[in-house]
């Protein structure tokens, strides 16, 4: 996602025309000054040796329930004023039907986030991670040993993965897609989560936070169907 021609954070494409990402990223932020970007390999680069794809936001749709504070409810969609021609570069990920139980499955997560919590710059070759998902008590009591304090309580809607020395997620990762092998096709992936926040970066038992796709499916699912000829109007 690029707003007045800066890198503010990832998304997935759902749909040809629909970008799924968090909501955090564009508190403040209008379509108007927004692009997409899909099929990007090294960001930046004028001489890209990767054919990509950019295309204008029309509307930004937040969680009418968002909490900044939490990252409660932190997903949103962008509505595109085409939609993007699908290729080998450039493709829809799957959601998942229905919740399903992915403790201590592998999963990836991709962005151009940095590298360091302290680095001053974001990454500028698109990476790719494996990480595990954690079970939700474990990641509670992983986080109860940091700045989070004893009392925290893991939200409803988050689901955790990481806790692995050196790979994780990072500042700029932000609205990126968590996405695991499907149960009934190992070869294929379906979106399970969104980079939400973290303690630090790459710590060893101290996973990140991804917004749960499951639980907000209805959700986005009502908001497309609310917003299905968008583009065609503008």
């Amino acid at each position: 996602m690029i707003y007045k021609d800066s890198f503010i954070g990832a998304g997935s494409l759902i749909a040809p025309d629909v970008v799924l990402t968090s909501a955090h990223r564009l508190v403040n932020k209008t379509a108007e000054d927004m692009i997409v970007s899909a099929g990007e390999w090294e960001y930046g680069n004028p001489f890209e040796k990767y054919p990509f794809e950019e295309l204008n936001v029309v509307k930004i749709v937040i969680h009418e329930s968002f909490d900044y504070k939490n990252g409660v409810n932190n997903l949103a969609l962008l509505f595109l004023e085409q939609e993007f021609s699908l290729t080998y570069r450039i493709n829809t990920i799957c959601l998942p039907a229905e919740k399903r139980s992915l403790n201590s499955t592998r999963c990836m997560v991709a962005g151009w986030g940095k590298n360091g919590f302290r680095d001053e710059h974001y990454a500028t070759v698109l990476k790719k991670i494996e990480l595990p998902i954690v079970p939700r008590e474990i990641c509670q009591n992983q986080l109860r040993k940091t700045r989070m304090g004893t009392d925290f309580a893991l939200p409803k809607g988050l689901i955790c993965a990481g806790g692995e020395e050196g790979k994780d997620a990072c500042t700029g990762d932000g609205g990126g897609a968590l996405f695991c092998p499907m149960a009934e096709d190992p070869n294929r992936f379906e979106q399970i989560g969104i980079v939400n926040w973290g303690v630090g970066c790459k710590q060893k038992d101290v996973p990140g936070t991804y917004t749960d796709v499951a639980e907000f499916k209805k959700w986005i699912d009502q908001q497309i169907d609310v917003n299905f000829d968008l583009p065609e109007n503008n």
